[in-house]
């Protein structure tokens, strides 16, 4: 039990002491149990308990997200989905479960639950946020995410890992929708994440012309980068100078392109492959 004494005991710690109470406490998941004890502790609490936080997520974000409040001290934020559009079209365990209509997306190959105006609003004021991970539930069928909402992601300024499973990314552009990336963030983490047995077709036109506007505009900053090899344009990956990258890993079958003197030329810190 905390007493007005042991409370104002732990207010008189230094602030370095504290935080290294909270991280010891937070991996077995006792911080909770601390941070319940008063509002003064709770708020000495935050930054440490809402470091990582997870959201599962079945409907659009708009209807359910973290709270504002939260905001702040978040620093690494992983989005899990089971987005209802992949079972728009098809049956549902019984014929008379037959659903058609696409909830959240324009297309079926796009998951609609990641708003870009709600996605750059939170992430921009999650001053703290340096990773952010999205994954799919389902590993069987899988649609992707659309260029907007890339976009929105790799424009946070503050941004530093970007992992991404499960999804294919920007299997289809919607029409008019353009590929360009105007502010890209800092990004040192590029990880895109996608089982080596998978359905035909193993890459879209679209996700390696993306694929290429991120390469462009991020190859200057990148540290580690994870990729399925089918949907990788080497040409450009080739072309470019990576100053900075030290891991490369290319997953599935040998792509076929440059051989490999030249697709590495460019890379003089490169030590993982």
């Amino acid at each position: 039990m905390l007493t007005r004494a042991n409370h104002r005991t732990l207010q008189r710690l230094n602030n370095d002491v504290f935080l290294q109470i909270m991280e010891e406490l937070w991996p077995g998941g006792n911080l909770r149990g601390l941070s319940a004890t008063c509002r003064a502790i709770r708020e000495l609490c935050k930054p440490v308990l809402f470091q990582q936080c997870e959201l599962f997520s079945d409907v659009g974000l708009v209807h359910r997200f973290l709270p504002e409040n939260i905001w702040p001290f978040i620093s690494y934020l992983t989005l899990r989905d089971h987005c209802p559009d992949l079972e728009a079209g098809r049956y549902v365990g019984h014929p008379s479960n037959f659903r058609m209509r696409l909830l959240y997306a324009a297309d079926r190959l796009l998951c609609g639950i990641y708003d870009p105006s709600l996605l750059d609003h939170a992430l921009r004021n999650m001053p703290r946020l340096h990773t952010l991970k999205i994954t799919q539930i389902s590993t069987k069928e899988r649609h992707g995410l659309p260029w907007s909402s890339v976009r929105t992601i790799l424009s946070i300024p503050h941004l530093q890992r970007f992992i991404f499973g499960f999804h294919q990314l920007v299997p289809t552009l919607l029409p008019d929708e353009v590929l360009c990336l105007d502010s890209p963030a800092p990004l040192k983490v590029f990880r895109y994440i996608l089982p080596d047995t998978r359905k035909s077709p193993r890459k879209h036109d679209s996700e390696v012309a993306a694929l290429g506007v991120i390469f462009e505009k991020l190859h200057l900053t990148l540290e580690e980068l994870d990729l399925p090899a089918d949907p990788v344009p080497l040409s450009i990956l080739s072309s470019l100078q990576w100053p900075v990258l030290h891991t490369l890993k290319l997953r599935g079958e040998r792509p076929t392109g440059p051989c490999d003197c030249t697709l590495f030329k460019g890379m003089p810190k490169l030590r993982t492959l």
